[in-house]
């Protein structure tokens, strides 16, 4: 948890000059639009975060690494969620600040060598939930259709989705964007 003001001021100005950075990798109306965009809430926030996964806390062999040594980041990723969604159930926001150089927030945090920040969160309350992805409502990029993103037996695979399957898919996304996923089934 970083509490104090002076870290969190310091980790709000590591944030504009990575964003400052960021912005300038968009051509002409994207970076105006790019500019637009709330990407952090560091000092609005009551609590900050810092996830962090220490590479090196279990040993050398580490059970589920010795094929995926990446694992456990992906476990901290998926720990990160989880919060998320139980604020979520809670009424409270949560905001991850990705536009942060991770060498800056390690030193600003004095994170040793093995430790890596996985994530730097803003929680608190809200005014209200949007009802779909805020950088889809204000024009930023829009999501991909979800048969684009699922294949059957592998990328390479030569059968392709069916219509059933695909319609069950946008249905059920549709359900769970309105909060009605497994109301209408017994």
């Amino acid at each position: 948890m970083v509490q104090d003001l002076d870290i969190r001021k310091q980790v709000k100005d590591a944030f504009e000059k990575a964003n400052a950075e960021a912005a300038l990798m968009f051509e002409g109306g994207k970076r105006d639009q790019y500019r637009a965009l709330k990407l952090e809430g560091i000092l609005d926030a009551p609590l900050n975060l810092c996830i962090t996964c220490d590479r090196d806390r279990a040993g050398p062999v580490v059970l589920g690494r010795t094929h995926i040594p990446t694992m456990d980041l992906y476990s901290t990723v998926c720990a990160v969620q989880n919060l998320w969604l139980a604020a979520r159930a809670e009424g409270l926001g949560v905001g991850w600040v990705s536009i942060l150089d991770e060498n800056c927030l390690k030193s600003l945090l004095g994170l040793p060598e093995t430790v890596i920040p996985v994530a730097y969160l803003c929680i608190g309350q809200v005014d209200h939930f949007l009802a779909g992805p805020e950088l889809e409502a204000k024009g930023w990029r829009k999501r991909l259709p979800i048969e684009d993103l699922v294949s059957l037996n592998g990328l390479s695979g030569t059968q392709s989705l069916s219509t059933t399957f695909i319609q069950a898919l946008r249905q059920a996304q549709d359900e769970a964007e309105h909060g009605t996923l497994g109301k209408n089934s017994i």
